[in-house]
């Protein structure tokens, strides 16, 4: 397994060529930001961020499998395209305030599981025919979960939910979406002032 490294400052993006990254590699932003607005495969491994630098997933689709870690201080941004889950699906374990998914980003196909932090920080994340398990946390601090096709968000025993959202707001959409469901076996909490929908 080899490592892709960012070590400049600015914003360094894949633009018009196919990335594929194979399980067990390490993505690495010590300075910047890497920005994958391309397509391609996702297999797993470790991205790591420097504090002040990032990774940001903003490509049209990409073929999403394996398990993902990281560390560093920094922010891994899942701003826009869509995460199609291979067989098996996949696993994010992030620190907290490190994962941020918000604009219309799509996670479709599959089961998405979480066992760190994920935080919901704006626009309308969507679920398309895909399940979210969450066993660890998710912080929603100011996004609106659409649901379509038959998907389902799991809060799993022992996680934990919690909305931050401050004033009136929803908190979840259904577009068409056939027999989409929240289930709660763990804590779901509203910490933001205001009534949440």
């Amino acid at each position: 397994a080899g490592t892709l490294r960012r070590s400049g400052t600015g914003t360094a993006s894949f633009n018009g060529v196919e990335f594929q990254n194979d399980a067990g590699t390490l993505i690495d932003v010590t300075a910047g930001s890497l920005q994958l607005n391309t397509s391609g495969t996702l297999a797993g491994g470790t991205i790591n961020a420097a504090p002040g630098a990032s990774v940001i997933l903003n490509g049209t689709n990409f073929a999403t499998s394996g398990s993902f870690t990281g560390t560093g201080g920094g922010q891994v941004n899942l701003t826009s395209g869509t995460l199609t889950l291979g067989v098996g699906g996949a696993t994010v374990n992030f620190p907290a305030g490190y994962f941020n998914w918000s604009g219309s980003a799509i996670v479709e196909n599959g089961t998405l599981t979480n066992n760190g932090f994920i935080q919901l920080v704006s626009g309308t994340p969507q679920l398309n025919d895909a399940t979210l398990d969450n066993a660890g946390t998710i912080i929603n601090s100011g996004a609106r979960i659409d649901f379509a096709g038959t998907s389902v968000l799991n809060n799993l025993v022992g996680a934990t939910i919690d909305v931050t959202i401050a004033g009136a707001s929803d908190f979840t959409a259904n577009l068409g979406g056939i027999n989409s469901v929240v289930h709660n076996a763990g804590t779901f909490q509203h910490s933001g002032a205001g009534i949440l929908s």
